[in-house]
């Protein structure tokens, strides 16, 4: 077993972290102790030891303000430092300096490692930035360009997990006896069913079919949308959006789980785009079809419910009741996320899994990992019984709310994928059912799953 000497103050932020690196990244046995010196001390079984500077809550007062909760202690530029143990030098280090040393069976490390992941997996940036204009969307959503990690180029980097592996080699070569937990390399595939459908019913082809020819002039369009659906009310043809079956076909051919992220309601602009009913014929059958293969089916909370718990509350029940069984992961709609409090709400109605912190603009590691990890209630300074498994690419991004403005065909997924199978790291994509029906969406897909 680890013994952990943590500095004084910040006790409960000092003991998630670092029990986060250690415990749930790294499997390790430890214990905690205290002492009145300033740094991270751990002493391993052999007696030999390593000392983590503390640059980040040192330099604050451990009281109800939560000092270091202002946007002015969010770095304007990070280091990018080596040692030894770092995977891909340089190293991106948000906190901490270039001291490094050996001396007999004692290492000194000047990256504050427990620091600057608390940075990431905490999104305490994002709080303290809520008051910055332009620092979010007009829909209240923290694009990747108002994030440390943009402005500084390493948001395509898991740079936690690569924390944890320069710790662990760390420890290796002071002979550690413990084994660590295994991790590895996947994708995590999730489908955000936003319309089951594209088509409810004659009625709703003949109104747009009339609006290709007497607003679009195309009267070639109309044709062809009312043979489609011709074909498709005799069962001889699948609607352009029910490519459930085919999804999980290409998952089980890759050994992995599809999760299905379904709508229950919501009453704005936003989420009456392609509206659907979760008690319809065709969603209950979808529904039986993903539990029948083994995948998943999660909660996709409407755009309204993000400002109304009640609301979240109502369209969670009645999902559970059509699908007659719990549902315990999910993502919010349009990613609408504000740090703490959509993981508040989530953890309070029994939830175990958020999947709603990736950026809507662009792909990226939004909390410095892709694996699901225990979250952090900034505010009231304690874990929260639910895990954040970050989303990394969407294969929409919104342009018109600002933020990042590059061609989706330029996106960065082979460096990010290259990254994560470095220091074995999940990556979580999501691909809308609908977007199944775009070629050129497709065709994205399996590009990136062939990585």
């Amino acid at each position: 077993m680890i013994e952990i000497f943590l500095p004084p103050g910040f006790r409960p932020e000092r003991r998630y972290i670092v029990g986060t690196i250690l415990e749930d990244f790294l499997g390790l046995e430890i214990s905690y102790n205290e002492h009145a010196l300033p740094d991270y001390r751990f002493v391993l079984e052999n007696r030999r030891e390593i000392v983590v500077r503390d640059h980040f809550f040192s330099r604050f007062i451990d009281d109800a303000d939560h000092g270091y909760l202002h946007a002015d202690n969010i770095p304007q530029r990070i280091s990018w430092l080596t040692n030894p143990f770092i995977l891909e030098q340089p190293l991106p280090v948000i906190f901490g300096d270039d001291e490094w040393d050996r001396t007999g069976d004692r290492m000194v490390c000047g990256i504050d490692i427990f620091g600057s992941a608390f940075f990431m997996l905490s999104r305490w940036e994002e709080y303290v930035l809520r008051g910055e204009q332009d620092a979010f969307d007009t829909h209240g959503r923290f694009p990747a360009t108002s994030s440390l990690a943009f402005r500084q180029g390493f948001i395509d980097r898991p740079v936690v997990n690569e924390y944890v592996e320069m710790f662990w080699g760390m420890l290796h070569a002071l002979g550690i006896r413990q084994k660590r937990l295994e991790r590895r390399f996947s994708f995590v595939l999730t489908h955000d069913v936003d319309a089951l459908l594209l088509w409810r019913g004659w009625g709703h082809v003949t109104r747009t079919a009339a609006a290709d020819m007497l607003k679009r002039l195309s009267p070639r369009s109309a044709v062809r949308r009312l043979r489609e659906y011709s074909l498709i009310a005799r069962g001889k043809k699948k609607d352009p959006y029910d490519v459930y079956d085919e999804l999980m076909d290409i998952s089980e051919a890759m050994n992995l789980t599809s999760h299905f992220y379904f709508k229950c309601g919501g009453d704005t602009p936003f989420d009456r785009v392609n509206p659907y009913g979760i008690k319809s014929r065709k969603a209950r059958s979808a529904l039986e079809a993903i539990r029948t293969r083994n995948h998943i089916v999660g909660f996709h909370p409407s755009y309204q419910s993000a400002g109304d718990r009640s609301v979240w509350k109502r369209e969670l029940d009645l999902l559970q009741k059509v699908y007659g069984s719990d549902i315990s992961e999910g993502r919010q709609h349009y990613l609408k996320f504000q740090v703490p409090f959509t993981w508040r709400v989530w953890a309070e109605n029994g939830m175990r899994i958020d999947s709603t912190c990736g950026f809507a603009d662009r792909e990226g590691f939004r909390c410095g990992t892709g694996d699901a990890y225990r979250v952090f209630d900034i505010l009231r300074r304690q874990e929260l019984s639910i895990e954040e498994r970050p989303l990394v690419f969407m294969e929409r991004r919104n342009y018109s709310c600002g933020g990042f403005a590059g061609s989706l065909k330029k996106h960065q997924m082979e460096a990010i994928v290259a990254s994560a199978r470095r220091v074995n790291t999940p990556v979580t994509l999501l691909f809308h059912n609908d977007a199944m029906a775009e070629s050129g969406l497709r065709d994205l897909y399996r590009e990136i799953l062939s990585l």
